[in-house]
């Protein structure tokens, strides 16, 4: 028996996503050539926080302020707050884990922690909507809450590893790569990589569906 791809309908189902995930790809591209250039040409702006602590306004407040703002937005559009707990811990246990003092100040690995958080934010926001509705996991409803919650989470934990690692370093600037900082770099990384991993998440689904669907005909 042959078997039809449903033509045109099923098409787009797959075509939309993957327009836009060689979007996030050339949105990550298009980070790290950001980031090249301020490696070369530093522009910091640290200001006296409190005594013996300095914070970089665009390396740590900046990506402050926009974890706040996507927290807000996040709670006021009803999200979970259980949900957006249990990413914020699983985050900071990451960036834990992946963070390590040498004599050059405090070293990270931006790709573990930016994938390590997305697939923890894709799979904890839709499983709490679909345990509140129990309704079908929907790209659309779910994406937006995961944006926000990641780009919240990022920022957050790292700022505060970094202050618990401030004690161990003379001089120490948070956030002091200025606008090169792995800080601001992972917030700004961290809507591109949640995007990449809902929609990588999405496409298997949806070719999941696509098999059954065919299995049954």
């Amino acid at each position: 028996m042959n078997y039809s791809f449903d033509d045109n309908a099923s098409l787009r189902k797959f075509v939309m996503p993957l327009i836009i995930l060689v979007l996030a790809l050339l949105g990550i591209f298009d980070v790290s050539l950001y980031s090249t250039f301020f490696t070369v040409h530093k522009f910091l702006t640290p200001i006296s926080f409190m005594m013996n602590l300095k914070i970089d306004i665009f390396g740590a407040m900046l990506p402050l302020f926009i974890g706040l703002a996507c927290a807000t937005l996040y709670l006021r559009q009803g999200g979970a707050k259980m949900t957006y707990a249990l990413c914020f811990l699983f985050s900071l246990a990451i960036v834990f884990a992946v963070s390590h003092a040498t004599v050059e100040g405090l070293m990270i690995n931006p790709a573990i922690i930016l994938f390590g958080v997305s697939i923890i934010v894709v799979f904890f926001v839709p499983f709490f909507m679909w345990f509140k509705k129990k309704s079908v996991w929907e790209f659309k409803e779910s994406y937006v809450p995961s944006l926000l919650v990641a780009s919240s989470c990022i920022p957050f934990s790292l700022v505060i590893v970094d202050l618990c690692y401030f004690p161990s370093f003379n001089n120490a600037v948070i956030g002091g790569n200025g606008l090169a900082d792995g800080v601001l770099l992972s917030t700004m990384y961290s809507p591109f990589t949640i995007t990449l991993i809902a929609l990588i998440f999405s496409l298997v689904l949806q070719t999941r569906s696509q098999a059954r669907t065919r299995r049954r005909v």
